[in-house]
């Protein structure tokens, strides 16, 4: 990746194209508004009340093509083009270019993402995917990019082939990495036996079909994986088969899952995303686990987070006694299921949990179960409000 600075010249597109991952370009206006070597001074000189800087991908025309970043400043009464450019543009862009870098995905890379149920990882996955579209910024793909998703779904396979069919549709050889490997020799390596390969997948049992799924999904030709929960309902050899395959796979991984094992395996670095919008770089699972303690130590410190109350919508209909007594205690209900929350979050991080899939799945079970109960528990509270703000 090339990362240029601001430049006041036409870049020619064989050095833009040279690096494999493209180049990106700081620019201290917000285009298309302004371009050019006096782009910084335009902003000032026409009484505007704002600037900003941009990111972009380069293309060949002057200070053109998409926007990958762009952030505000406010213009004040008395600054100047110096003031503006090394009190906000500058500082501010060595941040943006940073910012902007930190989700290159290249070959070998495996990230794996974390955070609480509702912090944005599976939308993360689905903007990477294509299935989505960021409401800001950009992502550039790679020329013939290959990304493939792990299906959870055993609808992909068909009940009525025989395991032969499933690993190898046509002949006795598939090709993995460029080398034929004969369907008894592929089948072992998914833990079949040679004896099993007439079996029809519908009599095969539900670690056995996942393992058909990683075994075909291993053989997609592919420069990225994203990976959505893929041990959920996995036996124990289906999760190191699963594992062993993304160890050896030589592109790109992002990966959310509950399980700290195989996380910490599979994963060379972590990507937390906080409850905020925010995200963090993290190089082990133990620093993010740190960092995520220390935030809800403060957070505990400064006293229990008051719910915001919901705004109301007019009705005619009155609370029921019973209701009465629901509204009168929502807030403390309310607190009570997100202490509840937080308790279950830090056991969740506990060592002994990596060790133990079957208590880490219970906890996570839980968790997801009381996270379902708080956002229920707000949205019934915005009902009882509108009940009593219309009575």
């Amino acid at each position: 990746l090339c990362v240029m600075a601001y430049v006041t010249d036409i870049v020619p597109m064989e050095m833009i194209q040279a690096p494999s991952h493209g180049t990106i370009q700081y620019h201290p206006s917000l285009l298309p508004l302004h371009r050019g070597p006096s782009s910084i001074n335009w902003p000032i000189i026409m009484g505007e009340k704002r600037t900003g800087l941009s990111i972009f991908w380069p293309d060949k025309g002057l200070d053109t093509g998409p926007i990958l970043l762009q952030k505000e400043v406010e213009i004040g009464p008395d600054d100047t083009l110096g003031s503006i450019y090394f009190n906000h543009l500058y500082p501010m862009g060595v941040e943006s270019m940073i910012e902007s870098i930190d989700l290159v995905l290249t070959p070998g890379r495996r990230i794996g993402l974390l955070g609480v149920n509702g912090a944005g990882k599976t939308t993360l996955l689905r903007l990477m995917a294509g299935e989505l579209e960021p409401d800001s910024g950009s992502i550039k793909r790679a020329a013939d990019l290959r990304v493939v998703t792990l299906s959870q779904s055993r609808a992909t396979l068909v009940p009525t082939q025989t395991l032969h069919e499933a690993l190898c549709p046509v002949g006795d050889t598939v090709e993995y990495r460029g080398r034929p490997v004969h369907v008894t020799g592929w089948a072992k390596r998914f833990l079949f036996e040679a004896d099993q390969l007439s079996t029809f997948v519908s009599n095969l049992s539900g670690g056995e079909q996942a393992r058909v799924l990683i075994a075909n999904l291993m053989l997609e030709p592919a420069d990225v994986l994203l990976l959505d929960e893929p041990t959920n309902d996995l036996d124990i050899p289906s999760l190191e088969v699963l594992e062993q395959a993304l160890l050896e796979f030589p592109g790109a991984i992002v990966l959310v899952t509950h399980d700290r094992f195989m996380l910490e395996r599979i994963a060379t670095e972590f990507l937390g995303l906080d409850d905020a919008g925010g995200a963090k770089v993290f190089m082990t699972y133990e620093r993010w686990n740190d960092a995520r303690t220390r935030a809800l130590a403060t957070a505990a410190a400064r006293g229990p987070k008051k719910p915001k109350r919901p705004k109301s919508k007019s009705t005619t209909r009155r609370l029921t006694f019973k209701e009465q007594r629901e509204y009168k205690d929502m807030e403390k209900t309310i607190l009570e299921a997100e202490a509840q929350v937080e308790r279950l979050e830090a056991e969740a991080a506990l060592p002994a949990r990596a060790s133990d899939h079957v208590r880490a799945a219970e906890t996570y079970n839980a968790l997801s179960a009381t996270q379902a109960r708080v956002t229920s528990l707000y949205a019934r509270w915005a009902e009882l409000e509108a009940i009593q703000g219309g009575g």
